[in-house]
Formats: C-alpha cells, sequence, structure tokens
C-alpha cells in the first residue's frame, strides 16, 4: 500500500474508516466504526513509510502485544490487531476529549486536579511494570482526558511499548515516536539497555512537574542543549518555579528527578505511596484546623430613648418657666377684668365712635447695598 485508506474504506470488511484524527511519525489514527456491531473505534494505521522497515513493524506490533496485555482503566484499551490491504493497524477505543498538552496550553493545574490525573496514571504505570512493560515515552502528548458522561474525566496512558528505541535509533531513525526530549531519562540517553522502570518514574516527575508548573525542569532551546542538561545540570526545583507550592511535594518530585536512577524514588508504587501520604496529611491538617462559626447579623434593635431624669439645674429651670406663666396669667386675667369695669363708661361718651382702618406696616425691605 502506498498511501493512507479514504473515508468509506473498509478493513477487513469489518472497519469502515470515517475521518482521520491525526498523523504522527509512525502511524496515522483515523475514526471508524465496526460494520456488524456498529461501534466507533479509532484505527491507528503505520504510515506506508513505515512499514518497510521490519524494526518499525515489530515495536508496531510489540504496542499492540503490551497493550492488550494490560487490562486497566487508565491505559487505552488495544481491541483488536491485524494487518490487511490498508497495512498493520491497532483497533483501542475511541476516545472523547483532548490530550493533556491541550490542556496544559490553557493553563497549570491547581495540585488536587493535577493528583487526580497523575494518581491514575501511577496505577496504570505499576500494572505495567508488574507485567514487565516500561512505558518509556510518557509525556503530556501520550495522556488522554477522556470525557465521561457526567461531564468528568479520565485519564487514559496511550502508546505502550512502541518508544523502546535504542540511542543509535533515538538519534537516525526518522519517525521514531521518542517525544520531545526534555522528558528523556538521563539512562535513555546514554545506554537503552539500562532502561528500566526508574526511567518511567522520572518522566512521571517530569509530567508531574509541567502540570503543575507550566514548564519542564530542564527545557532548553535546543535538541543538543537538551541532552546536555540532562546529563549534566541540576534540575529547577518545583519552588523556583512555583513558589506557592508546598515544600513536602518539592521533595517528592525532586526525588524523581535524581540523575541517578539508583539514587530516584525506588518505583511507581513508592511514588504513589508518598504522594498519597502527602494527601492523607493534608486532609488531616484541613479536618483539624478549628472552625470559625460566623453567627447570623441579628436584626437591628429598633431605637428607644428614654426621658432622662431631670438634672438639678434643668428641674431649677423648669419651676421658673411654671412661676413666669402663672404671673403672666395672673397679669392677664387682671387685665381683663379691669378692662371689663371701664367698658360701660366707654360707651356712654358722647364722642361718637370712629371707625378707621388699621394700617399694618409692612415690614422693611432691606436692598442690596450699592
Amino acid at each position: 500500500m502506498t498511501s493512507l485508506p479514504a473515508p468509506g474504506t473498509v478493513l477487513d470488511d469489518k472497519y469502515e474508516i470515517e475521518s482521520k484524527l491525526g498523523q504522527g511519525g509512525m502511524a496515522a489514527v483515523f475514526r471508524a466504526r465496526h460494520r456488524y456491531t456498529h461501534r466507533v473505534v479509532a484505527i491507528k494505521i503505520l504510515l506506508p513509510s513505515m512499514a518497510r522497515d521490519p524494526s518499525v513493524v515489530e515495536r508496531f506490533l510489540r504496542e499492540a502485544r503490551a497493550a492488550t496485555a494490560l487490562d486497566h482503566p487508565a491505559a487505552v484499551a488495544v481491541l483488536d490487531v491485524g494487518r490487511s490491504a490498508g497495512g498493520y493497524y491497532l483497533v483501542m477505543e475511541h476516545l472523547e476529549g483532548e490530550t493533556l498538552r491541550a490542556r496544559l496550553e490553557r493553563g497549570t493545574l491547581t495540585v488536587t486536579d493535577a493528583l487526580a490525573i497523575l494518581e491514575p496514571l501511577l496505577g496504570a504505570v505499576a500494572a505495567a511494570h508488574a507485567r514487565g512493560i516500561i512505558h518509556r515515552d510518557i509525556k503530556p502528548d501520550n495522556v488522554f482526558l477522556k470525557r465521561l458522561e457526567d461531564g468528568t474525566i479520565a485519564p487514559k496512558l496511550l502508546d505502550f511499548g512502541i518508544s523502546k528505541l535504542t540511542r543509535e535509533e533515538a538519534l537516525t531513525l526518522t519517525g521514531a515516536v521518542m517525544g520531545t526530549p526534555e522528558y528523556l531519562a538521563p539512562e535513555q540517553i546514554l545506554d537503552s539497555s539500562r532502561v528500566g522502570p526508574r526511567a518511567d518514574v522520572y518522566q512521571l516527575g517530569v509530567l508531574f512537574f509541567e502540570m503543575l508548573t507550566g514548564t519542564t525542569p530542564l527545557r532548553r532551546a535546543s535538541y543538543e542543549a537538551q541532552l546536555t542538561a540532562i546529563l549534566t545540570d541540576e534540575p529547577l526545583r518545583l519552588r523556583q518555579a512555583r513558589p506557592e507550592l508546598p515544600a513536602e511535594l518539592e521533595a517528592i518530585v525532586a526525588r524523581t528527578l535524581r540523575r541517578s536512577p539508583e539514587e530516584r524514588t525506588a518505583d511507581v508504587a513508592s511514588l504513589a505511596a508518598e504522594l498519597r501520604a502527602y494527601s492523607d496529611a493534608r486532609r488531616a491538617e484541613a479536618a483539624s484546623a478549628p472552625t470559625m462559626l460566623v453567627a447570623s447579623a441579628p436584626p437591628p434593635a429598633r431605637s428607644v430613648h428614654p426621658t432622662p431624669a431631670p438634672t438639678p439645674r434643668s428641674a431649677w429651670m423648669m419651676a421658673a418657666l411654671a412661676t413666669a406663666l402663672v404671673v403672666v396669667l395672673a397679669s392677664a386675667i387682671g387685665g381683663a377684668l379691669w378692662w371689663r369695669a371701664r367698658a360701660p363708661a366707654a360707651a356712654t361718651s358722647s364722642t361718637p365712635a370712629i371707625t378707621r382702618p388699621v394700617a399694618i406696616d409692612a415690614a422693611p425691605t432691606t436692598e442690596p447695598s450699592p
């Protein structure tokens, strides 16, 4: 076969190609539908240019064997493998969602969210190690965040087994699924025969570092500088990139990134246990913290201003005012009686009474000064 299948092509009379989902250095991935069960699947087809190399074909088939041997909910499920006129292919579960790489392009994660992604991956890698399978290519591009029906996500580790390359292959093989070199453990650069489970521990540490900080601990501008830094430089500390992170978490990550495999965290199970202990300690700390209960404020009370008891001075003033009032009333009554006694004399006077209008003076107007 000289080209990849077009939509509508049927592989092995079972899988009808619907659309192309993406393409990497070794293979292309298509959305397809099983003609009889109608199940939607993802089919990875080896590129025709790569299928001519027997060693590449062997790595492709090794991925199939590794993935089918591993039955873990955080690892992508391989459902079938075969060869047809379309070439070698793997049939995998179809995943809706996005890669971790796409998620990190929108920003870093909280510690809680990063752990929620990392912990299931640790389980998948530990299960692989128990079966003698070493991933060797753990990076954000190979972690898929599957979106579930309830809106939550379930991480899935992709591409088991195909990145097992010797040093010469890694540097010369065109299209090798090696990924960017910043995720390589030092022993992967020096001698591929030394690559063991602790290489995956190293890559998981780099992955966790990047989820929390948005960068990798030894990122450099060029390929050569990147490899040199991994072999000779000290990795960036977690809190150098994000100072608010806890020192305990920094220490856990630092142990995964030690240059010598013998000095690194022993295995993935040990890393998972350290992270669980960290999470448990944080939860216990939060549970033991005193809780401040804030009572709701009562409705404002209606203000009542009682009449103050009179002071001695105010009592004297009230008595004086009462006395003055009595005097004024007595004077008014006396005046009225006197006026009434004179009223008959005024009525018999010979001078006629003249009624005149009473002029009421207007209040003076103040003129503005010129």
